[in-house]
């Protein structure tokens, strides 16, 4: 319930797409919002992040699962 007593809103799409590639994932931004994404880290990518660089792939053992929300693209301007 929200705080005003009335139900929380419920909000359904379409059933699960599988989309594949970057201009296919900004085509279903764009079209339908955001998009819902999961990956699995390497045990060793902790190691390999340093001032906010691109991981690569090394071969190591996954540790777990991971998700996202893809709400849009582009380069942040705001913000330090």
């Amino acid at each position: 319930m929200c705080d005003d007593g009335t139900a929380i809103p419920r909000v359904m799409t379409s059933a699960p797409r599988h989309v594949v590639g970057v201009t296919n994932i900004m085509n279903e931004i764009y079209n339908y919002g955001p998009v819902v994404g999961a990956f699995n880290l390497p045990t060793d990518w902790e190691k390999q992040i340093v001032n906010d660089s691109i991981y690569v792939y090394s071969g190591a053992p996954s540790e777990g699962g991971h998700a996202m929300v893809v709400i849009g693209w582009g380069v942040r301007t705001w913000g330090p």
